[in-house]
């Protein structure tokens, strides 16, 4: 249902009826403009959810490509790309590439 809501007003809604933020952003990965629209919902709390939570960047690194963008995004609203899986690896490491 979060993948649709890309209007602010329908993203706050759904944040208010108890969808976490890491729920919502990672339903509605690949769509940019839904991620922005959840980020403005939750202004308050996007920048300690996306460095404490490191589960976001490590969907998209095991499940997507063609992300930069989001990446981009996400690093912009101060998710932690230094972030590690269990293995000690970097979790963009293999699915971020920077633009020519």
């Amino acid at each position: 249902m979060l993948r649709y809501a890309v209007d602010n007003k329908m993203a706050k809604y759904l944040i208010e009826q108890g969808v976490s933020f890491t729920a919502a952003i990672r339903k509605a990965i690949p769509d940019l403009e839904a991620i922005k629209s959840i980020c403005e919902v939750n202004k308050s709390i996007v920048k300690r959810e996306l460095q404490r939570d490191v589960s976001i960047l490590e969907y998209i690194a095991l499940n997507r490509s063609d992300v930069n963008d989001i990446i981009k995004y996400l690093a912009e609203q101060g998710a932690n790309l230094n972030a590690v899986d269990s293995c000690g690896c970097y979790l963009l490491q293999t699915n971020f590439h920077m633009p020519d």
